[in-house]
């Protein structure tokens, strides 16, 4: 591929990707989903460790970013939350991850865990601790 380009190489996905724009206009034409969903639930009790492991998902190497998504369920959602949610919002788009934010009122990791498993576009699920740090090559 050119300079600046994401060659995907599995045949389900097999495309040229110039732009995020192009690869959202292709998966809505196409139905494209992306590779890898990482599911995180949370309650928000270290929000500084969450934003941290979120920091780590945007620098993967050898993969492009549109290759991949967040889903973070937010568990126990209270008002006092909403600062912190806001945060985590804008650094989700400020680090340009796909990502998918679900907040419940319900507590427990569990159902916060199944429910991101549903809200899951890929195929192919990553389910993480709200303080799990990724290594830069963890999903090639």
């Amino acid at each position: 591929p050119e300079k600046g380009k994401t060659a995907l190489l599995n045949t389900e996905y097999l495309s040229i990707f110039s732009s995020p724009e192009q690869f959202q206009k292709d998966r809505e034409e196409r139905k494209i989903r992306p590779l890898f969903s990482i599911c995180i639930p949370t309650d928000l009790s270290r929000p500084e460790a969450l934003k941290k492991a979120i920091h780590s998902w945007s620098r993967q190497r050898g993969i492009s970013k549109e290759l991949y998504e967040l889903v973070i369920v937010i568990n126990g959602f209270s008002p006092e939350k909403g600062k912190v949610i806001t945060e985590i919002e804008e650094l989700l788009q400020n680090l340009q991850l796909n990502y998918t934010l679900v907040t419940l009122k319900e507590r427990g990791v569990g159902k916060a865990r199944a429910i991101s498993v549903s809200a899951a576009e890929a195929e192919l699920l990553l389910l993480v601790n709200d303080d799990t740090v990724a290594e830069e090559e963890l999903l090639i």
